[in-house]
This record gives structure tokens, C-alpha cells and sequence, in this order.
């Protein structure tokens, strides 16, 4: 979680942001995009990163203030597997 509350104040500093962009990118969009079948799947690639990170935060700010039991933390994962299963395999636009 501090991490992820590095990265969210680094959003507001040109500089870190520029630093925190390119480690996203290196970290996780470029393999990612090669996993998917490489540069044109750029844009797929950064819409997982986002969707990640948007359900990380969202579950983060969640599980503090209100704990999920044992089911709906499966039914989550249940969830965002799916989610994720639809966003790699998503056909390319024309």
C-alpha cells in the first residue's frame, strides 16, 4: 500500500511523474504489451495497467473501512479475473 500512496503523490511533481511513467512503462506496459503480441497492443496494455491499479486503490481504500468476508473477497477475485480475461483477450480496432 505505500507504494501505491508513493505513486499517487508523485502524480502531483512533474519530475516524479516523468520518473514514475517511465517505470511503469519499463516495469510492466512494455512486457506486457510483448506478451500481448507486441507494439500494437501499446494502448491494450496501459488500459490493464489502469484498470489494476484503479481496483488496487479502490480495494485498498475499501478492505480499510469496511472488511470483506471470506465470499465476497472470492467473489472479487472471481470478478476482476474475468475483467482481466476480457481486456487480453479484446480484439484490436481497425
Amino acid at each position: 500500500m505505500e507504494a501505491l500512496l508513493i505513486c499517487l503523490h508523485s502524480a502531483s511533481s512533474p519530475k516524479a511523474s516523468d520518473m514514475l511513467r517511465e517505470s511503469v512503462e519499463q516495469r510492466f506496459v512494455a512486457p506486457l504489451t510483448e506478451w500481448l503480441g507486441g507494439p500494437e497492443h501499446q494502448t491494450q496494455a496501459r488500459l490493464i495497467f489502469a484498470y489494476v491499479m484503479g481496483v488496487a486503490v479502490t480495494r485498498a481504500m475499501m478492505t480499510t473501512a469496511a472488511p470483506c468476508t471470506p465470499e465476497q473477497t472470492q467473489a472479487f477475485c472471481d470478478r476482476f479475473a474475468r475483467d482481466i480475461q476480457a481486456l487480453v483477450e479484446r480484439p484490436l480496432e481497425e
